[in-house]
This record gives structure tokens, sequence and C-alpha cells, in this order.
């Protein structure tokens, strides 16, 4: 990431996003944390079909990641099931 941005400013980029989602690195570069809301809003009473799960799905994720436990072991139920060594950082 560093190389990445260095080159990128050298190229007179002035702006770098580095994506949604907490991570390690991060810290390293932003001094400023910006908070995020998912917004599901059903229009029409049918939308609720979609909406209602989306909003459900975004609590679970969010109560899982907010648990170190809960989250160490969806990474490795993530690694043991996709076959991969190394841990992802979403």
């Amino acid at each position: 990431l560093r190389h990445r941005s260095e080159e990128a400013s050298r190229g007179g980029l002035v702006f770098y996003d580095i994506g949604v989602g907490a991570a390690r690195h991060k810290d390293q570069w932003a001094d400023q944390v910006q908070p995020l809301f998912d917004n599901f809003i059903a229009f029409k009473p049918h939308a609720l079909l979609v909406t209602l799960p989306l909003a459900a799905s975004a609590r679970l994720k969010r109560a899982i990641k907010s648990n170190r436990h809960l989250w160490l072991l969806v990474q490795r139920l993530r690694r043991r099931l996709l076959g991969r060594g190394a841990e992802s950082s979403d």
C-alpha cells in the first residue's frame, strides 16, 4: 500500500481512497474515522421482502465482526471452506 500510494502521489494524484472497512494497515494512514451507515429503505410494501433480509444480514455481519471470538471463528471457517491460507481483512 505504501508503494502504491507513493507512486500515485508522484504521478500527481491528490486523493487516494483506501476503501471501506476496518483493517490494521489503515490505522497508519488515517487520522480520522468516518462513520458509515447502511440504509435499507422500502418505498413500497413489497420492497420489504428485500430490505428486511438485507438489514438483518447487515446486523448479523456487524455482530460477528464486533465479537473477536466469532470473527476469528468465521475467518477460520472461511479459510477451510475456500481453501485459503491467508486471512481476509474483510
